[in-house]
């Protein structure tokens, strides 16, 4: 449930950041918030690429800029790059030498922050108020937390989804490499109508699939949509069950009680003869996971069931020893955001029958907990204040 799903995400927070052995001043926190609603990370990284004018550079300037470029005060650090790379996406006009040169003519959208910038800003908030003295609570601060809860910003979206049902999941075997079933290629299909019909732009959208066939087909449905071909990755094939690939859990027992036995047992350490475990698929998972995380366009990724429990368990920061048992159900995307406060889970369940997908909307914060406590401990502080939106988070 939501509650103990907060809880837990509160205790691994926790957990990840530690604790600073001074307490956080008020300033810091406003500031963070500040670089939170001005759409900057701390330390100064970059996380939005805004070009507002097209920019002229004639030659002799653009030459002066590659060799020298700290003689030129660029608004966005992001532009450099642009320059110093083999623009295909920027035009220039044609003529003599001391023709300028326009790049980019369009000024770029937004993009989101990362899933791992919003992390660290995340983390580090988190832990301000965790050391914070709350009956000394400046009541900017609570006025700049609920106005930036009230307008919460999230991150770019990482979509997960298994494969398609297979012959396989037909007469429970678990493992092989068999191709989609009929139901299997229906869900494909409404896949790729769910982004195709959908009021989100997709055209930059990451695609990534195992090296089993039955990703590579449900993936292949969606070759209109996004960013060039899926990327095939190793690293999130499904878990290797050894001996026991391409049989039923009834056959396994019959065969290998004692391996039955075991695995029952404890199915988070259980390793198959000849294959891996929940902990060694984590293991494996987690560089690919960490990579995804830092993209500032949407990700999709087809995978398979225990692969996208251990996913699952990353995303939302879960107790390792619940991986085996979370529900990852077929014919379902899910749909991960982070914000500042926690993150927003959208499941989209498909209906094969009428072809359409229902959807389901889970929010997990650390906010609302910090605010109550205010509210316990002086309810006539948080009771006078106003919500209002600073000019910061003009957005």
């Amino acid at each position: 449930d939501l509650i103990s799903s907060e809880e837990k995400f509160n205790e691994t927070t926790s957990h990840q950041i530690g604790k600073d052995s001074q307490d956080p001043s008020f300033e810091e926190v406003l500031d963070l918030i500040s670089q939170m609603t001005a759409h900057q990370s701390p330390n100064e990284e970059e996380i939005y690429l805004k070009i507002e004018e097209p920019i002229a550079l004639d030659s002799k300037q653009e030459a002066s800029l590659q060799s020298s470029p700290e003689d030129f005060i660029i608004k966005d650090k992001f532009l450099l790059t642009d320059l110093n790379s083999n623009s295909a996406n920027s035009e220039s006009t044609e003529g003599s030498e001391g023709s300028p040169k326009k790049l980019p003519s369009k000024a770029p959208q937004k993009t989101l922050l990362s899933h791992a910038a919003m992390k660290k800003l995340s983390h580090r908030l988190s832990l301000m108020l965790q050391n914070s003295d709350l009956e000394k609570i400046d009541e900017e601060v609570i006025n700049s937390l609920k106005s930036l809860k009230q307008n919460e910003v999230y991150s770019t979206p990482i979509y997960f989804s298994r494969h398609g049902q297979s012959i396989y999941n037909t007469k429970e075997l678990i493992g092989g490499d068999s191709l989609l079933s009929a139901k299997g290629k229906k869900y494909a299909e409404g896949l790729r109508k769910f982004f195709q019909e959908s009021q989100e732009k997709f055209d930059d959208l990451q695609k990534y699939c195992s090296t089993l066939k039955r990703t590579q087909q449900t993936i292949g449905y969606l070759s209109e949509v996004g960013a060039g071909e899926p990327i095939i990755r190793p690293e999130i094939d499904e878990i290797n069950a050894g001996i026991c690939d391409s049989m039923t859990y009834e056959q396994i027992e019959e065969k290998f009680p004692e391996e039955f036995k075991l695995r029952k047992k404890d199915k988070l350490n259980y390793r198959y003869p000849e294959g891996e475990s929940y902990i060694d698929l984590k293991a494996r998972l987690k560089p690919f996971l960490e990579e995804i995380e830092e993209s500032q366009t949407p990700v999709l990724v087809i995978s398979h069931q225990a692969t996208l429990r251990c996913a699952y368990d990353h995303m939302k920061g879960l107790k390792t020893e619940e991986i085996p048992y979370i529900q990852v159900p077929l014919h379902s995307l899910v749909k991960f955001e982070r914000s500042i406060f926690g993150y927003r889970e959208t499941i989209y369940k498909y209906d094969t029958e009428k072809g359409t997908f229902g959807k389901e909307v889970h929010k997990v914060n650390f906010i609302d907990s910090f605010l109550e406590q205010i509210e316990a401990i002086s309810p006539s502080k948080s009771a006078g204040l106003h919500i209002r939106m600073p000019d910061l988070i003009q957005t």
